[in-house]
């Protein structure tokens, strides 16, 4: 009791305040009552990925039509060099999509326009990772054609990937 009384040295003070303030912010993902998908968001922010992986998961065992949870974890699949998952779950994502009645597409036609072709820019990615060059090749051709596609993406990104689709 009087041992904790006692000051400390600078480093010292610093060092307990910066454990606790670690503590706290675990401490708040895991207390806060926030979905996968908000746990997975904070934790991909801090370049957690494999801790956000298994937050978009769990959050996809809760809601396997959760098209956004299932391409953040794709995303989480490339930033660890898991190219095979990744290419599965942007497949699963546009399956899904192309499955969807008409009126359903119409509905939220930008929402589902702008998360396809951010699937399939990202299945590029991974298909030529894997070296799948003309499958990759395919998924960017598709966005650049499509008019939804590229409005969706910015146009600097879409530049980025004229300029990548030329490099393959």
């Amino acid at each position: 009791e009087w041992l904790e009384k006692l000051p400390l040295p600078q480093s010292l003070r610093f060092k307990r305040a910066r454990r606790t303030l670690d503590n706290v912010i675990y401490g708040i993902i895991d207390e806060r009552r926030h979905s996968g998908e908000d746990k997975g968001d904070l934790l991909f922010k801090r370049f957690d990925y494999h801790a956000a992986l298994n937050a978009y998961s769990k959050a996809l065992t809760e809601d396997p039509e959760f098209l956004m949870g299932r391409l953040n974890r794709a995303t989480c699949f490339l930033k660890l060099r898991a190219f095979v998952p990744a290419v599965d779950d942007c497949t699963d994502i546009i399956e899904k999509i192309e499955k969807l009645k008409p009126e359903e597409y119409e509905s939220d036609r930008m929402f589902y326009d702008k998360i396809m072709a951010r699937t399939l820019v990202k299945r590029g990615a991974a298909r030529s990772w894997l070296s799948s060059f003309d499958e990759a090749i395919a998924d960017f051709e598709r966005v650049l054609k499509s008019d939804q596609y590229c409005a969706a993406l910015s146009q600097v990104n879409t530049d980025h990937l004229k300029r990548d689709l030329l490099t393959i």
